[in-house]
């Protein structure tokens, strides 16, 4: 018995839809390579850690707005985040 495609319906797809059939069908240009996954996770986690503990706070603004106001979007007027080590620990 032969495989047959699974059908959506309408025929048309959303795009998160059509991105997992694109990567499922071998597209290499939709998806990343096991080294680009490891150090993409090796910058989030110590950002991911600093919010779960509270040392750097995780700032909400309303959803279609301009987002954080200026002074909380520049990061070189935060003090939060100027403290050696918080958010991306010096590598001994």
């Amino acid at each position: 018995m032969g495989r047959r495609p699974a059908r959506t319906g309408s025929g048309h797809l959303p795009a998160y839809g059509r991105l997992l059939l694109d990567v499922l069908r071998g597209d290499p240009a939709l998806s990343i390579r096991g080294d680009e996954a490891e150090e993409a996770w090796r910058v989030l986690e110590p950002v991911l850690s600093a919010w779960e503990r509270d040392l750097v706070p995780l700032e909400e603004y309303p959803a279609g707005s301009a987002g954080p106001a200026p002074r909380l979007a520049m990061p070189e007027l935060r003090q939060d985040l100027l403290h050696e080590g918080i958010i991306m620990p010096t590598e001994s």
